[in-house]
């Protein structure tokens, strides 16, 4: 990501979404936090040690337009490249279950076996499916990235970036002290945690999840053969989007171990809470300019024993 450092005035005009007091976009290394003024701005806020901290503001650019029609080209083969995958799933899935039906009402002419006992066995598989996979994430994933992605300093950025965001969003104002702010939760729903976790096999799990719950339902339902046929016809042409709001549940689910687990910590620094309230500070001060109490920052700088000049931009 390419970025030139930009000035007040060169911010645009900051447009409010369903909550004007929602961060949508945040990062954090081991050095600095940044928070986004809207989807290419941000200010950036670094630590220099010893109480000593430097703020910029940041634009994110592009190398040339080529880089964009590339990207287009990337979106629409990567379309079609999944709409073929959704179409291939769809017949193996029907071909699978149909399969499947066959072998169980074979089975059901030599053993004391309902359908419904099938139905809701294959439910509860799935269920069980779920949770032994987070149960493996907890124990895996911080060994395999804790040592690679984060450190202390990383984590408690982390942190402290996912508490001021939290803070604001629930008081509608910026912390008056270091006390209020460590009352705010370290975990965000919305946190690019879940890159870690395996896509396809959240896609698996939930294709998985919905197939057992329709064949409960049929089952249950008792409909006819023909008509239950039919509808297993439809649903392999909706289930992609049927499992969506399931996989970003699942998605959301795992981002929430992996902070707990691995990339935020409940000990955070005084300098990362510090950090983070500049960049807050200052997004409010643009974004709800009305709002913004100049003393606001002299308070709090005084709860953190530091005074208000050892924050200069950055040269």
């Amino acid at each position: 990501m390419i970025t030139k450092k930009i000035t007040f005035d060169d911010i645009k005009h900051y447009t409010y979404g369903e909550n004007p007091y929602e961060i949508l976009n945040a990062g954090s290394t081991s050095n600095y936090i940044s928070l986004y003024i809207n989807k290419t701005q941000r200010i950036t806020v670094f630590q220099k040690g010893n109480n000593i901290y430097e703020y910029e503001f940041q634009e994110e650019i592009h190398e040339n337009k080529n880089e964009d029609e590339k990207t287009k080209c990337n979106a629409n083969a990567q379309w079609l490249k999944h709409f073929t995958k959704v179409v291939i799933d769809y017949f193996l899935d029907f071909i699978f279950t149909l399969f499947l039906a066959t072998l169980v009402f074979k089975l059901l002419i030599y053993a004391p076996i309902s359908l419904e006992l099938v139905a809701i066995i294959s439910f509860l598989i799935s269920i069980l499916l779920i949770c032994t996979y987070y149960l493996a994430l907890a124990f895996t994933i911080p060994r395999v990235i804790i040592k690679k992605d984060f450190d202390f300093k990383t984590v408690s950025n982390h942190s402290a970036e996912h508490m001021v965001i939290n803070f604001i969003k629930k008081n509608h104002r910026i912390p008056n002290n270091l006390s209020e702010l460590r009352l705010a939760s370290r975990f965000e729903k919305y946190c690019t945690s879940y890159q870690y976790l395996s896509q396809d096999s959240l896609t698996h799990i939930a294709s998985y999840f919905v197939t057992s719950v329709l064949f409960f339902l049929l089952i249950i339902l008792d409909l006819p053969v023909i008509f239950s046929i039919f509808i297993f016809l439809i649903f392999g042409f909706i289930k992609d989007i049927i499992c969506r709001p399931i996989i970003k549940s699942l998605s959301t689910l795992g981002s929430y171990i992996i902070q707990y687990k691995v990339s935020t910590t409940k000990n955070v620094s005084d300098e990362s809470l510090i950090t983070a309230y500049i960049a807050a500070n200052m997004w409010f001060h643009i974004t709800h300019y009305n709002e913004y109490d100049e003393n606001n920052y002299r308070t709090f700088f005084k709860s953190a024993n530091i005074t208000v000049t050892d924050i200069h931009e950055r040269m």
